[in-house]
């Protein structure tokens, strides 16, 4: 998927802990991290070597709003599709 696809959701979602206004889901960065870990890249070469924020890293931690140009970067950085930095889970009704 590309990250336009997901721009409507990320307009309507609350970040972190809360689900969306909807009652659509839940939107976590736990994919970021194994791919991070996959790739061998350290938060801190994020860091050093790629300019990222210890800002935006805490907030892909506490999985807190980032805006769409951070994915974008974050993409081309790692050289991957966005569904290897977020997953979207929808609320059980």
């Amino acid at each position: 998927m590309i990250i336009a696809e997901y721009s409507a959701l990320f307009k309507t979602c609350i970040f972190g802990y809360a689900k969306c206004k909807a009652g659509v889901g839940m939107i976590t960065f736990e994919p970021l991290w194994e791919t991070l870990k996959r790739k061998n890249i350290s938060q801190y070469t994020l860091i050093k070597e790629y300019g990222v924020s210890t800002g935006t890293l805490d907030a892909l931690r506490k999985n807190r709003s980032v805006t769409l140009n951070t994915l974008n970067d974050l993409c081309n950085m790692l050289q991957c599709d966005i569904t290897d930095i977020i997953q979207f889970t929808p609320d059980k009704t």
